[in-house]
């Protein structure tokens, strides 16, 4: 363990500050980043909905793969998997706030 006297915890602390997001749009950037990466393991996602992230990435980075190539399109494109995610990041996001809201008009 090591002992971090005032001046060396305050600096720490405001490195770690500095790095947080500090408005939603950045906050919704780092959320879905992080969504996006830990998905696979979210077990408050039921498996249907693992397994159609699943497709929906695959299916969206087979497209990316084909524009990159030249393949001509056939289809609109809307980016499924990065819908879905938004989806569920949003969602989330609105759940956590309702219960935040919900926890301060109990305290008062």
């Amino acid at each position: 363990m090591v002992i971090i006297d005032g001046q060396h915890r305050w600096f720490a602390l405001q490195q770690v500050y500095q790095k947080q997001p500090d408005n939603r749009k950045e906050l919704a950037i780092a959320k879905t980043k992080r969504f996006k990466a830990t998905y696979r393991m979210d077990f408050s996602l039921n498996s249907a909905d693992r397994e159609a992230l699943q497709k929906a990435q695959k299916e969206q980075q087979r497209h990316e793969v084909d524009v990159k190539v030249g393949k001509p399109v056939t289809s609109e494109f809307s980016n499924p998997f990065d819908q879905l995610v938004t989806q569920y990041v949003a969602a989330s996001v609105e759940l956590a706030t309702d219960a935040f809201k919900k926890y301060l008009y109990e305290e008062s």
